[in-house]
This record gives structure tokens, sequence and C-alpha cells, in this order.
């Protein structure tokens, strides 16, 4: 702790770490002492930290539900093999299950694909599970799909890669896309840009009632140092 924030009162010496730019640049290790390097180092690990928890959240529900291919077949024991219309690898783990949820179907079991692929399941392009991780299930040997083997064949993926999507329902019908499931998603967007905003401005405004607060700190010294100049 540095000299000027001991104190045998714990208010004061919490105070002191508030309201010291000196004290609380040594918490963030800032050798060289300067109160708007501190802040600039401060903005930019808290910025760090927004953009990750930004990236986070948009990633989860970023899911452009547009771009669904709904399946107009009805599948295999109730399993179906979702992809988007650009027919590119598209959902990681979180929107895989999200994708499923918005064709009012629910992601498959790996117990299910398997029970399909004995029924005559087979792809040629991997899909995430509810176990969160990519199968491919074959009937014949391929070289260019499973590795040119049969059955269901695992690939676990770390659950940010993006493949297509196994999904189950328990009756034949397939059901369309919903305006009220768009209009869903679209909100949560909105919602996460909202909050992003706001906690940026309330980072700035910290760090602009930071300086405040030192340079009044820094104020009232010098006039206390002036008065015990004059005392003596």
């Amino acid at each position: 702790m540095p000299s000027e924030c001991r104190s045998p009162h714990r208010s004061s010496s919490a105070s002191c770490f508030l309201f010291s730019p000196k004290a609380f640049c040594s918490i963030i290790r800032l050798k060289a002492f300067n109160p708007q390097a501190c802040v600039t180092v401060i903005m930019a690990r808290v910025w760090l930290g927004f953009n990750l928890l930004f990236c986070f959240l948009m990633s989860t529900i970023g899911l452009d539900v547009n771009l669904i291919q709904v399946p107009t077949t009805d599948g295999v024991s109730g399993v179906f093999l979702v992809q988007t219309k650009t027919s590119q690898y598209s959902f990681n783990a979180t929107t895989a299950k999200e994708a499923c949820e918005f064709i009012q179907m629910r992601i498959a079991t790996k117990a299910e694909v398997e029970t399909a692929n004995k029924n005559g399941l087979q792809t040629c392009r991997f899909g995430w599970i509810e176990e969160q991780i990519a199968v491919i299930p074959r009937v014949d040997r391929n070289e260019n799909c499973g590795k040119n083997k049969v059955g269901v064949s695992v690939w676990r993926a770390d659950i940010s890669k993006k493949f297509d999507v196994f999904c189950f329902k328990d009756t034949p019908t397939v059901l369309q896309n919903t305006t009220a499931n768009r209009q869903s998603v679209r909100g949560s967007k909105i919602f996460v840009i909202i909050l992003f905003v706001l906690m940026l401005v309330m980072a700035v405004a910290g760090a602009a009632w930071y300086l405040k607060m030192w340079e009044k700190r820094k104020t009232v010294s010098i006039l206390e140092q002036n008065e015990a100049k004059a005392h003596c």
C-alpha cells in the first residue's frame, strides 16, 4: 500500500484509494505516476472488457434467423439437418440450439441421431447436437465424408466452431418461422446494443469524474501547502 494510504482508519484508507490517483495507479501496477496515463490505462482495460462482453453477447444472439433453411421433409425418425440458405456452416454450439428452437424444434441428442442413422439418415455435413459435439451420420462409406466410416462419427470441436445442427421433432409436421420469433431476436439485439452504449457512457463519465476529483484534490493540497508555508 502506498504511504499516503496508510491509515489506522479503514474508511480513510478506502477513501484514499478512491480519490488518490497515485494510490489507484498502484493497483493497476503503473510504475510511473501520471494521472492522465493512469486513467488512459484504466479506460483501455474497461474498453477491452466491454468489447469482449459485447462480442460474447452478440455471438450468443447474433443469429440471423432469416437465413435459416426450414426443412421441407419429414426427416428420419424425427431428426433433421438444419442449415442456412447460404449452405455454409453458420451455427456455433449456442446458436445451433437457438436455430432449432426458432423453427419450433429442439436440438437432437446423440442417441436420437444414432437411431435416425440406423433408420437411414446420412449426411456429408457435420452438425451440432445436444451434447455440444459435432457429428456426421453415415450409412455408406465415402472417402470425402466422415473419414470413410459408417455410423455416427464424432468431432469434439471447440463450441465456437461453426457447423450445421441436427434438430428433433416428435411429430413429422415442420412448422414455419413466425414473425413473433423474428421480432424477439431483433429486440434482443437492440437491447444488447443499448446496454453496451450505456455501459460505455458510464465508463467515460466515471473517468471524467475521476479526473475532476483528482484536480480538486490537487488544488486542495496546494492550498494546504501554501497555508503551511504561510504559518512557517
